[in-house]
């Protein structure tokens, strides 16, 4: 019996030592209630823009520890997201997030929450949430002013946007082409003018830009200006703030084309917000002409001619061939005879009528503003039968104030044989060129065999007869002249 009892609390002994071992090891919870969540980015407040995607991120933690593992209870917790273009059922300590296109302060919401989770006693600790809110503003372009060291001030008649129908060629006006020359609302475009190639701090632009609402915390985007596919301005930094922003000069990244042109040029500007967003501000357009060069005579450079200018040699890459092309625009578009006007424009306007002198006075006139080189006088050129006299200098009758042209006449030809020329710079040479089809453009490699014959060209004397009365022979082929 003894040894049976001694069995039995052996046994027990075992069972209970067996027990509190099994005891000891189950795990057990601390609960203190305490779940936190935290949104860590972005700051409250932040400003994008109408679909730009964000990334939101958040932290939580549980201190309900496990009486084994001593391990907290923070991967049992989920964040739950809500909020304007949430997805329903967005879990996670990551959002992307899109702004909607509707404008205003958008408020998102991320909830900790334990319950359902298997740890004992388990999830029964109380939800906690965090806010943040995003401005979601309208940034839209206003205005675009353009400069730079080549831009050039083009005239018009008045202060309202420019409208070529409305003027005339022959008045010189006074009132300066905007440089803030497109502008959203009200509506308003003026023309700008560079000299081709202009590139870098040879032609920039800045832009205005309006935000709505407006912004009470500062943000930095980058903006630029592309046209076609490609980025057309360099992009610089502007930081938004309060209801307008307005950019520093963007240097233009490319540059114009290698031609005298006349067109339109549409760019896009955008502001990247984010490192994945682009956004349109909207599209500016802008008539623009490309001269040669600098205008030799700005005063005269009002947009109404700059335009027939550049239209006349739009594309044109060679001095001759632009020259050629004025000569023969003058003499298909304008109206023969001897009015003899101060003011050649005039003729552009069906007001007066044009001699061979004032022809290529105009043509010199036309010249200049494209900046190419050209004689500050006309000169003669004659197509006699025979030799002239030389030293018997013969005074036109349709010479200009500006510069008296002498010539010598022809034996027994008519005045009409000799025809008034101008003449141009181009490869170390000079290129003379007329007018009216009684000789037409003086051009190397002419065809008409009738008139290879010898030229003579005698330089216009500017102040009266006497000094500097010279003739030279050229050949139609080939009719180069040093330059002295």
């Amino acid at each position: 019996m003894k040894r049976f009892m001694t069995m039995l609390c052996c046994v027990v002994a075992a069972a209970a030592i067996a027990l509190a071992a099994a005891s000891a090891s189950a795990e057990t919870w601390e609960t203190c209630d305490d779940i936190t969540v935290n949104i860590t980015s972005p700051a409250n407040n932040y400003v994008v823009v109408p679909t730009e995607l964000v990334e939101i991120q958040a932290t939580k933690t549980d201190n309900d520890r496990g009486s084994v593992s001593g391990v907290t209870a923070d991967s049992a917790v989920a964040i739950t997201w809500s909020g304007p273009n949430v997805e329903q059922g967005s879990v996670g300590d990551t959002l992307d997030w899109q702004a909607p296109t509707s404008t205003g302060d958008k408020t998102l919401t991320a909830t900790a929450d334990d319950t359902g989770t298997t740890h004992t006693p388990g999830g029964d600790d109380t939800a906690k949430t965090a806010q943040v809110v995003l401005r979601v503003a309208t940034v839209q372009l206003e205005s675009v002013t353009f400069g730079g060291t080549k831009k050039r001030t083009l005239w018009k008649k008045d202060a309202n946007q420019w409208n070529g129908a409305t003027e005339n060629y022959t008045t010189r006006y006074g009132q300066p082409c905007a440089n803030k020359c497109w502008v959203r609302a009200p509506a308003f475009k003026d023309p700008i003018c560079y000299p081709k190639d202009s590139s870098g701090a040879e032609c920039t632009a800045s832009i205005e830009l309006s935000i709505t609402p407006a912004l009470t915390r500062a943000v930095t985007v980058d903006v630029l200006g592309v046209w076609g596919e490609a980025e057309d301005f360099v992009e610089i930094n502007l930081t938004l703030n309060g209801a307008s922003a307005t950019s520093g000069a963007m240097w233009k990244a490319y540059p114009f084309e290698d031609t005298i042109a006349s067109g339109t040029w549409d760019i896009d500007w955008y502001i990247q917000a984010g490192p994945d967003t682009e956004y349109k501000t909207g599209t500016s357009q802008h008539d623009y002409f490309l001269t040669w060069d600098d205008c030799l005579i700005p005063a005269e450079a009002t947009a109404k001619r700059m335009k027939w200018a550049t239209t006349t040699c739009d594309d044109d890459t060679d001095l001759t061939t632009i020259a050629t092309n004025i000569a023969n625009a003058i003499n298909t578009q304008t109206l023969y005879g001897g009015d003899n006007p101060v003011n050649r424009w005039e003729v552009l306007d069906g007001v007066k009528k044009h001699d061979c002198a004032n022809s290529s006075h105009m043509a010199r006139e036309v010249l200049k503003l494209l900046g190419v080189p050209v004689a500050d006088h006309s000169v003669f050129v004659a197509y006699p039968s025979t030799d002239p006299v030389v030293g018997k200098p013969y005074r036109s009758v349709c010479n200009a104030p500006e510069a008296n042209l002498w010539w010598s006449k022809d034996n027994g030809a008519s005045w009409h044989v000799q025809e008034t020329g101008f003449r141009i710079k181009h490869g170390g040479y000079w290129k003379y060129l007329t007018i009216f089809d009684r000789l037409g453009p003086l051009q190397a490699g002419a065809t008409d065999t009738e008139k290879h014959g010898s030229y003579l060209i005698m330089d216009a004397i500017r102040n009266g007869a006497g000094a500097g009365n010279y003739l030279q022979k050229i050949n139609k082929v080939g009719n180069n002249i040093p330059l002295p």
